[in-house]
């Protein structure tokens, strides 16, 4: 293990081209995959010298053990064996073995086990579950009206829930538009989030004053992000919103992308009954890139997760 502490020194801070600083949360997960990776090859009767002697059957037996725990659904999802997977063939350019992971399909006895997919054909959104979402908010404000104001941030701008909790709103706020830079996934920023309501104007301004100071985020001083999370994700439990119950916060932005979509287009998505012939190929295209950038995504595909398939060109 010292030998890939060691590597990880070197390269773990930043991303897989070298160029950008990856945040914390990005480099403890491939710690700790990389770790389990060799705790696993050790279980399987392999005792590499060091990273650099690992070679294509190493990673084979692992990958067919992992596969093995997949199948038998051992706690392990196609997205965190793809995820997994993702994080070796960062591992081994790190060490100059770029082409030593091919294709992982190969290793695999069910390839599909990796196939995730990136279009949902389930409405995720509140709306879609028969949820009235005002008469839901107003349950929550009433639970904690920080909560509350949070949830309007998400739907409002399509925010993620840690990205509504560190939103600094007097920093975020340039007049027509929001700069959303705290709490990203993967630290990536985004400063194009339309404020063209007056609806989101007001709420702008109500986050302002419920954080006064120019660094104040939206949580509460008396608590820190870990103690706010589990008060914000008890208040979630106490008002219905779980995956038990059919709703979760997160699908907030899934309301946020279809009801861009149908603002945009003049169409509902295909996961809210809209049809493919409805809406130009070019358009839809050109639609999903600006959703997927307002998300913080940087590929349209991504958009199918939220509002479904694309449309192709005929």
């Amino acid at each position: 293990m010292r030998d890939l502490y060691r590597v990880l020194g070197k390269h773990n801070r930043y991303d897989a081209r070298g160029k950008k600083v990856v945040s914390f949360a990005t480099q403890q997960q491939r710690q700790n995959v990389l770790e389990i990776f060799m705790r696993e090859l050790y279980t399987l009767g392999y005792k590499p010298e060091n990273v650099r002697s690992l070679k294509e059957k190493h990673i084979a037996a692992v990958l067919d053990s992992w596969e093995q725990r997949f199948i038998a659904s051992e706690k392990m999802s196609a997205s965190t064996l793809t995820t997994r997977i993702s994080i070796l063939r960062t591992f081994f350019s790190w060490i100059g073995k770029q082409g030593i992971l091919d294709d992982p399909t190969k290793y695999l006895k069910e390839p599909t086990a990796i196939k995730r997919t990136l279009v949902s054909n389930v409405d995720k959104t509140w709306s879609g579950q028969g949820i009235d979402i005002n008469a839901k908010l107003e349950e929550v404000d009433k639970k904690d009206p920080v909560v509350g104001l949070q949830f309007r941030l998400q739907a409002a701008f399509g925010l993620r829930p840690r990205e509504a909790w560190l939103l600094k709103p007097h920093m975020a706020d340039k007049n027509t538009h929001l700069v959303v830079a705290w709490g990203t996934k993967g630290g990536r920023s985004r400063a194009n989030v339309l404020i063209d309501t007056q609806d989101k104007r007001d709420l702008i301004d109500l986050a302002k004053q419920l954080a006064p100071n120019l660094q104040d985020s939206t949580i509460p001083k008396e608590h820190t992000l870990k103690t706010w999370r589990r008060h914000f994700y008890y208040v979630c439990e106490r008002c219905g919103i779980t995956r038990n119950d059919g709703i979760t916060a997160h699908g907030l932005r899934h309301e946020y992308a279809n009801g861009k979509y149908q603002e945009l287009t003049g169409f509902p998505s295909l996961v809210k009954g809209g049809d493919k012939s409805q809406v130009d190929p070019d358009r839809d295209n050109a639609v999903r890139l600006d959703i997927a950038e307002d998300l913080g995504h940087g590929r349209a595909v991504i958009t199918g997760a939220y509002i479904g398939g694309r449309r192709k060109a005929q």
